[in-house]
Parts: C-alpha cells; structure tokens; sequence
C-alpha cells in the first residue's frame, strides 16, 4: 500500500508483529467484554459464548486469512493461551466481586466453570492446530525423493542425448564417406569411359592417316620410279639417236611418232601427277580434319577436367561444411552436457540447502518442544496453584 508520503509499504510474510496486534487486541476486547457483561448482569451462557466466539474469530483468521497466517503449532498455542488468560480474567473478577460485596461461594463456582470452559476450548483449538501441522520430515522425505527422481530422469536424459549424438555423428560421418566414395566411383568411371572413347576415335583417326600416308608414299614411289625408268629410256634414245645417220626426212618421220609416244607418256605422267595431287590435298584435308579432331578432344577433355575439377571443389567444400557440422553439433553436445553437469550441481547445491533448513527447522521443533514442554509444566503449575487457591478460599469461606 501507499504512505501519505508517498513510500511504498510491502507486508513481510514471516513477521508475527501484526499477530500479536490482533492476539492482544482480541484479548483486551475479550477482557473487557467480560467485566462489562458480568458488571451489567448478564446470563452466564452469554458471557462464557462471548470469549469463546472472539477465540472462534482468531481461529478464523489465522486459517483464512494470508496477512495473519502463522504456524499451526503457534497458532493453537495462541488459542490456548486467550483461553487460559480468559479464564485467568474470569477468576479475577469473581474473586473481585466476592471482596466487594461479600456474595457466596455459588458465584466463584459459577466463574470458575465459565474459566474452566475457556480453557476447554483452548486446549480443543490447540489439539485441532497440532493435528493440523504438517511433518518438516515429511516436507524433507518428499524433497528428497522428488530430487531423486529429477536427478534419475536428468541422468536418463543425458544419456539419450549422448548416444542420440554418437549415433547421429556415426551416421554423418558414414553419409559422408559413402558419398565421396559414390562421387569418386563416379568420376573415375565417367572419366575412364570419356578417355577410352576419345582414344578409341584417336585410333582410328591414326590409323586412317597412316593408311592413307602409306597410300600416298606408294604411289609417290611408282610414280617416282616411272619418272625414273621414262629419264633413262630418253637418254638411251638420245644416244641412239645420237649414233644414227640417217637422212633428216626418216629422222623426222621416226622421231615423230617417238615424241606421240612422249607425249601420251608426259600426258598420263601429268594425269597421274593431278591424281597425286588431289590425293595430296585430300591428304592434307585428312591431317586437317585430324588436328581439329584432336584439338576438340583437347577441348573437350579440358572441359571435362574443368567440370571436374569444379566437381571435385564443390565436393571438398561440401566435406569441410559437414566436418564443421559435425564440430558444431560435437560443440553444442559438450555445451549441453556442461549445462546439465552445472543443473546437477544447482540440484546437489539446493538440496545441501534444503538439507541445512530441515536442520534448522529440526532444532527450532526440538526448541518449540522443549519450550511447549516448559510453558505446559509452568501453566500446570500454575492451575493446580489456582485450584489449591480457590480450595483455600471455600475452605476459609466455609469456615467464616
């Protein structure tokens, strides 16, 4: 709630001060009640149920309410103690009235069962209270095994983990090799079939070459040698020739069908030559035709190292990004595991803690005992001294 000057005011849930507010208000009006009642004349049925409903209302409260709820041991021992200091107020004002006014005995019994009654329902009310409160040891059992538990299924689940890892780590890396070996089978075997391929045209392509080469060397060699054997039939002629005498008309005439002769033989000698040089040409279109075969298969197997050298990167690259997957989830795994390894240790730290406050909580039960004990042995005393003086009283009553 807010101040009047204007500070923010926060309740505090364990402090007991607004407990004893209402415990000794509730014991003044009671006291107060009780002279009124008994000094106005009232019945004693209405003066023993107006105590006995104000202890009802603080029984009320300390259960219903958060702002006054305290221990079930404090608050029956609260209950007890309004009964006994009702009854304690009950016999001081019968031993008061009887002094004033001399009345009978009848009076202070009538009192003294009215404090009797208070004190009844006070020991009723701290018997309910008692019964109500709950074992620190079972709050202590219960925590021990729900720690149990979450540690056993933190165990469980770290193990899941773990091997869910290893297992996914064993099947990544089993992918990744199953894959380069796949890739690399492939490639081999697309490169050894593209290599046989263009070695298998190359072959050919030679071969042809070569047969026709030799083609072209044979008849180069018979043209060669008829070239040849046609030189040394003319210079025979021409020697012949030389040795003849003869008139110039028959030389003429002889020498002229020699030279029809010549020139079929120069005629075909020139067809052949035309032949060989178209053979020549065709030859050379071949060579050509070959060299640009054999820079395609240059081109083309260039190419193909190209694609797969790229091939080859791209699958490096691919490797390195699963290796780094691989460290990563190795990474994040260990990350997982530190943080449940710290969670373990935050769980073994606060059960050290809840631990030391059921120690506490042990010796501030063994400490309420002890005083529970004292406070029940200091109002028994202090009854049976009650009891012994209201017998002196009807004892010296009785006398007069």
């Amino acid at each position: 709630m807010d101040t009047p000057a204007g500070k923010r005011r926060y309740l505090n849930p364990l402090g007991d001060a607004q407990d004893q507010y209402l415990f000794f208000g509730l014991f003044i009006v009671g006291a107060v009640g009780i002279w009124i009642l008994k000094w106005s004349g009232y019945s004693q049925l209405i003066v023993t149920l107006f105590p006995v409903s104000l202890m009802l209302i603080y029984c009320i409260i300390a259960l219903a309410t958060k702002q006054y709820r305290i221990r079930e041991d404090r608050a029956g021992d609260n209950v007890y103690y309004l009964g006994f200091l009702f009854t304690l107020v009950s016999l001081a004002f019968a031993l008061h009235d009887y002094r004033l006014d001399g009345s009978g005995v009848e009076y202070i019994l009538k009192d003294f069962g009215i404090a009797i009654f208070t004190t009844i329902f006070g020991l009723a009310g701290r018997v309910f209270f008692s019964q109500m409160r709950e074992d620190p040891v079972e709050y202590e059992r219960e925590a021990r095994y729900a720690l149990s538990e979450a540690s056993s299924a933190m165990r469980t689940q770290l193990g899941d983990i773990s091997t869910d890892v290893s297992s996914f780590k064993r099947k990544l890396v089993q992918i990744v090799e199953e894959g380069v070996v796949d890739i690399t089978n492939s490639a081999n075997a697309a490169m050894t079939e593209t290599v046989e391929k263009h070695s298998a045209a190359s072959i050919e392509i030679v071969k042809s070459v070569r047969e026709t080469f030799q083609t072209f060397v044979d008849h180069s060699t018979e043209l060669n040698d008829a070239a040849a054997k046609n030189v040394k039939a003319l210079q025979s002629l021409f020697k012949r020739i030389e040795k003849i005498e003869a008139p110039s008309d028959m030389v003429v005439a002889k020498f002229d069908s020699v030279l029809a002769k010549f020139e079929e033989v120069a005629a075909e000698a020139l067809k052949s030559s035309r032949t060989e040089a178209g053979q020549v040409s065709r030859l050379r279109d071949s060579i050509d035709a070959v060299v640009g075969a054999a820079e395609t298969i240059k081109k083309s197997s260039e190419l193909y190292e190209t694609a797969m050298s790229q091939r080859i990167d791209k699958l490096k690259t691919a490797i390195e990004v699963l290796v780094e997957t691989v460290a990563s989830i190795q990474v994040s795994s260990l990350g997982l595991t530190k943080g449940l390894e710290e969670h373990q240790t935050v769980m073994s730290q606060s059960r050290s803690l809840i631990e030391d406050d059921l120690r506490v909580v042990r010796k501030h039960r063994d400490s309420i005992t002890q005083i529970e004990g004292e406070s029940r042995q200091s109002l028994q005393q202090l009854e049976a001294s009650l009891v012994s003086l209201c017998k002196t009283l009807v004892e010296q009553l009785g006398g007069k």
